[in-house]
């Protein structure tokens, strides 16, 4: 059902813009700051999770469709480089030491998650001026992925580390979301582009839902359009 509804939105935002008129073309990139929000759907005491944010980067092309006069429709296709670091602490932390030896511990694993994606953000646009808000969705497929976890375990009398790589398969490939945006125009051509994008679906494959993983980005950028602003109002 999820899938027939993202499919019936792509299409609904096609049938319109194909009876637009194409106003702009252009490139756009961006950085700021992401998270890969992980979430237990289970009560652990011992386990706090705190999601801290990374760099991201984001690099594209961009059209968009005239509606009305100051209305219209945008779409996107990006490459996104999305990250985020989780840091989990387990307080107490049982410790076997010896064969039926337990003793109270406790350890703090930060996991570091790099994915790759491709991204389609489909948005409604409305110009106020030279300012242009936009608000919409955006799927995204995954390219590649990879993870890095290090973990720090404090016993009696002895500390151990250990730090381990991994790939992100067990992710789900797809990702979709609401994705935010608004474009200010500083002189014809060139713009100043700021972005939000936040998933609405668990990027964790139904096997793990115990925990649910999502991503979240905010990102500023520039963009430069191939069509000068008075050929396009």
């Amino acid at each position: 059902m999820k899938t027939i509804f993202i499919f019936a939105i792509v299409a609904t935002f096609a049938s319109s813009a194909s009876q637009a008129q194409f106003s702009s073309f252009g490139v756009s990139a961006a950085g700021g700051l992401s998270f890969i929000s992980l979430k237990s759907s289970e009560d652990i005491s011992n386990m706090s999770l705190h999601d801290k944010p990374m760099p991201a980067f984001q690099g594209g092309i961009f059209a968009t469709f005239q509606l009305t006069k100051k209305s219209g429709l945008e779409s996107e296709l990006n490459y996104l480089l999305q990250q985020g670091r989780t840091k989990a602490d387990f307080s107490p932390l049982w410790i076997v030491l010896a064969p039926y030896e337990q003793y109270p511990g406790s350890g703090t694993d930060v996991s570091t998650n790099t994915i790759s994606y491709l991204t389609l953000p489909v948005r409604y646009t409305y110009r106020f001026g030279s300012l242009t808000l936009m608000a919409g969705i955006q799927t995204g497929i995954m390219l590649n992925g990879r993870g890095r976890s290090e973990a720090v375990i404090y016993a009696p009398d002895t500390t151990f580390y250990y730090a381990n790589d991994y790939s992100l398969d067990h992710l789900h490939p797809f990702d979709f979301g609401i994705s935010l945006a608004g474009r200010q125009e500083i002189f014809e051509r060139f713009f100043v582009n700021i972005s939000i994008y936040r998933s609405l679906i668990s990027l964790r494959e139904p096997d793990l839902a115990t925990h649910s993983q999502k991503n979240f980005n905010a990102l500023i950028g520039v963009s430069y359009s191939f069509i000068p602003s008075n050929k396009k109002r």
